[in-house]
């Protein structure tokens, strides 16, 4: 019997920041995944600048919206969000690849 839920490995790429301001300083970095079943929806993850692969274990078969948002210590966030979905089946891994801050690629093998 194929498993019903999988992790999903999301891969940050840092590019340069176009729009964030002059001197900023990353403190960390906001990663969501968002189902269309909110009742599946992952807590959402906060990471180290320069962290380049954050796992989202036990995702129920869904569609979701990947966000990554890089924010300072106090404040809103750095530009927007770098985003895509993606919808998880019930088997094999899902890798979803996101450039801060804007350019997002995600595949399924």
């Amino acid at each position: 019997m194929p498993p019903t839920t999988q992790n999903a490995a999301v891969t940050l790429a840092y590019a340069d920041t176009p729009g964030f301001p002059a001197g900023s300083v990353v403190d960390h970095v906001f990663v969501m995944a968002t189902a269309s079943n909110p009742a599946n929806s992952p807590p959402p993850q906060i990471v180290a600048p320069g962290t380049d692969s954050v796992t989202f274990d036990d995702l129920a078969p869904d569609t979701y919206q990947i966000s990554a948002q890089a924010f300072p210590v106090t404040g809103p966030g750095f530009g927007q969000s770098a985003t895509t979905s993606i919808t998880i089946a019930a088997v094999g891994p899902v890798t979803v690849s996101l450039s801060l801050p804007a350019s997002v690629s995600a595949t399924q093998p």
